[in-house]
């Protein structure tokens, strides 16, 4: 079951204010034309409303007639998981 996140007692003057700087995937259709593949360094800004071992969550708006908060980004902290599906044959 999905943790439910009260985010009600936040505002921006009650939130932190904070950057997050994480690595985005890149698709390359000709990766092996182009070279080495880098992910790509990214920046967020935003209030900081949730955070815990796997995400962070930041907005960066609030809307002070309806106390809520929109541009909602949720970014993993935890490396990717790598599952094999089938093993290459050889």
């Amino acid at each position: 079951m999905a943790e439910v996140h009260d985010y009600r007692n936040l505002n921006p003057t009650t939130a932190p204010l904070v950057r997050i700087d994480w690595e985005d995937i890149c698709f390359s259709d000709n990766w092996n034309d182009d070279g080495d593949i880098q992910p790509l360094e990214s920046s967020t800004t935003g209030y900081l409303i949730f955070e815990n071992l796997t995400m962070v969550v930041v907005a960066g708006s609030y809307n002070w007639r309806d106390n809520t908060w929109a541009t909602i980004h949720t970014i993993p902290k935890l490396p990717p998981t790598v599952v094999v599906i089938k093993e290459a044959i050889e």
